[in-house]
């Protein structure tokens, strides 16, 4: 257990969460917009590493210059179907709960393991 608070308090762990919560206010504000908003918010949601204008960074991300990079230290915007599923995980309630446990435990998402990804700056 006290791994897990460890693993909790790091600074990129700090980054990392507080760049999700700047996506997921943008997110929010651009699904208010009648009829399109919600298709938007959830196309940025789900696609927002792999924007051409992002280079391979959320608008979250890029304020702590952090970048989602594949194995081969690709930026992952080349990757649709990893920013995908990377995203689509953090939707799917189980999933996400094992997500953070398993990013508390070790310090790497589930999602960028399957994925084959890492965030770094």
């Amino acid at each position: 257990m006290g791994q897990l608070i460890e693993n909790m308090f790091t600074k990129k762990w700090l980054e990392r969460e507080v760049a999700f919560l700047i996506d997921i206010v943008i997110c929010a504000t651009i699904a208010i917009f009648p009829r399109i908003g919600f298709i938007i918010s959830a196309l940025y949601f789900f696609l927002k590493d792999a924007l051409p204008f992002g280079g391979a960074s959320s608008f979250g991300k890029s304020i702590y210059g952090l970048k989602v990079k594949d194995a081969d230290d690709q930026p992952v915007r080349h990757f649709w179907r990893k920013t995908i599923v990377r995203n689509l995980i953090i939707v799917i309630p189980i999933l996400n709960l094992v997500d953070i446990y398993y990013f508390l435990k070790t310090g790497v998402r589930l999602a960028d393991e399957w994925t084959s990804t890492k965030v770094e700056k």
